[in-house]
């Protein structure tokens, strides 16, 4: 058996004793790769970044004769079959640098024994571009007024969870500071602020990418806890912790009309909510059924024409 190559072939006429010699080329029998190898590794940066180079870790094995032929191959649709991905004709080793990266791009290394036709694939590697910018256009003020000077809190809806966690550095009276948000069921929640005006939030991921200035303001205001339902006025909320039932006694005061309840969760998120016409009633009992919710930290609120109180509660289910 002779590997592919050029040779040389001497016939001799010993009756005669005479001699040919033929040049001859000998292909390479194909007999493939059975296994298209492993490349590393995965990668995530800001914006656009020099990436690094995607490295051989298991080379392809199997067959024998030809040498490798490597070809390289990305795309930035995952989706896509390979064969409707782009060669990158000038990657013919077993690693392969990719250079400066500037969209989410996935890479793959081909395959074969030069005498063979058929390419086999290694693992998909991908170099991501991570934007916290991916940030809903609605912020949202948990706590419009707050009764303790430092309980006020921002939410933030975002599209995904990219690399958390977060820190969010804002413009509070002029001065700027930094918070760490907290994520929660696809927010981030900064809590503990101080009453006053916000602007400028700035997002920013723990690998260091930061989001788009996001102008404001946003104002949290300060009130007296002990004035918002009346000075007259009394709410008592049993049991705390509650299992099936909260119960809310309190007594409306001259001019309210709408009062509402509504059960809301550490994030901002209202669970459930009661509307009633107190406008000819003395007292009122709510009768709040969280038997389907379940257990953690909530807050009752109660909404009138012109205040606002919250009382914590704890569920247990």
């Amino acid at each position: 058996v002779y590997q592919g190559g050029i040779y040389t072939a001497i016939g001799t006429d010993t009756v005669a004793n005479c001699f040919d010699k033929r040049i001859l080329e000998v292909g390479w029998e194909c007999c493939n790769i059975i296994d298209g190898g492993l490349i590393m590794s995965d990668e995530e940066g800001c914006s656009s970044y020099d990436a690094e180079v995607i490295e051989s870790i298991i080379d392809p094995f199997g067959g024998s004769g030809a040498p490798l032929e490597f070809i390289w191959m990305k795309t930035t649709d995952p989706s896509l079959p390979i064969m409707q991905w782009t060669p990158i004709f000038d990657a013919t080793q077993a690693s392969y640098d990719p250079g400066i990266i500037t969209e989410t791009t996935y890479f793959v290394r081909c395959a074969r024994r030069q005498s063979c036709i058929e390419y086999l694939e290694s693992n998909a590697v991908v170099k991501r571009i991570s934007r916290t910018s991916a940030i809903s256009d609605s912020i949202s003020i948990l706590d419009e007024s707050v009764c303790d000077a430092e309980d006020g809190r921002l939410i933030i809806p975002v599209s995904n969870h990219n690399f958390g966690p977060y820190f969010v550095k804002i413009t509070f009276n002029g001065n700027q500071e930094m918070f760490y948000g907290q994520f929660v069921d696809s927010v981030i929640v900064i809590k503990n602020l101080k009453p006053g005006t916000y602007t400028d939030l700035i997002i920013r991921n723990a690998r260091g990418c930061l989001s788009d200035v996001i102008e404001g303001p946003f104002v949290i205001e300060e009130f007296d806890c002990t004035s918002v339902l009346g000075t007259n006025t009394n709410v008592t909320l049993y049991p705390n912790p509650a299992t099936k039932i909260i119960n809310v006694d309190y007594e409306p005061t001259m001019g309210d009309k709408l009062v509402t309840l509504e059960v809301v969760d550490m994030t901002g998120i209202v669970i459930t909510h009661i509307k009633r016409d107190v406008s000819k009633l003395s007292k009122v009992t709510e009768r709040i059924n969280v038997e389907n919710v379940r257990s953690g930290m909530y807050y009752i609120r109660i909404i009138k024409r012109d205040s606002i109180k919250y009382i914590p509660v704890e569920i247990v289910n």
